[in-house]
């Protein structure tokens, strides 16, 4: 606005050297309101607008990673994974009873993790155990066929329930034949 004045002002050939001080202030807050009020038209803001943004981007990257993580594992991983917190219940099971559980549906479960005693294809692991204290876990693949490739390939984890002094083993003991190595 006081842009169009000074420019009537000079096309009408006066010279405007200096303008009331007063009369530029009113001039600069009213064109500074009249552009807050456009922006305010234009842009939609509200105090309420930084809020559902964040909220919307959150929204969406939520469902972006949903999008993309959801069935990610493998079933071959997801497999794997159940074999080793299965090894590990059956340990905890032993401490807790001092002796090896009858099936895998007397495990306890472990708060936190997956503690299903079934393969990614829902069928029953296999467990067995000799009177040495070797435990076979088994997984017969995709195909619950033996043998097999890729995803019917079986997979087959052997591990000692106690040490060589007969005690239980810890947890976290090492496989005597590791499921996911053929």
């Amino acid at each position: 606005m006081i842009r169009d004045i000074q420019k009537s002002w000079i096309m009408d050939g006066l010279h405007v050297s200096v303008l009331d001080r007063q009369a530029l202030h009113e001039l600069t807050a009213k064109d500074e309101r009249a552009s807050n009020e456009s922006k305010t038209r234009n842009n939609f803001p509200t105090p309420m607008s930084k809020p559902i943004k964040v909220i919307a981007s959150a929204l969406i990257l939520f469902l972006l990673a949903f999008l993309f993580l959801v069935e990610t594992i493998p079933p071959r991983g997801l497999t794997a994974t159940r074999l080793t917190v299965t090894k590990r219940r059956i340990l905890q099971y032993g401490h807790l009873h001092n002796k090896l559980p009858l099936t895998l549906a007397e495990l306890p479960a472990r708060p936190g993790y997956d503690n299903e005693t079934t393969d990614a294809w829902q069928r029953p692991l296999d467990y067995r155990s000799d009177e040495s204290g070797a435990v076979t876990l088994r997984s017969l693949g995709a195909d619950k066929l033996p043998g097999g490739e890729g995803d019917n390939r079986d997979m087959t984890g052997v591990f000692m329930s106690r040490d060589a002094q007969n005690r239980w083993q810890e947890e976290l003991a090492e496989w005597k034949r590791d499921p996911v190595r053929p």
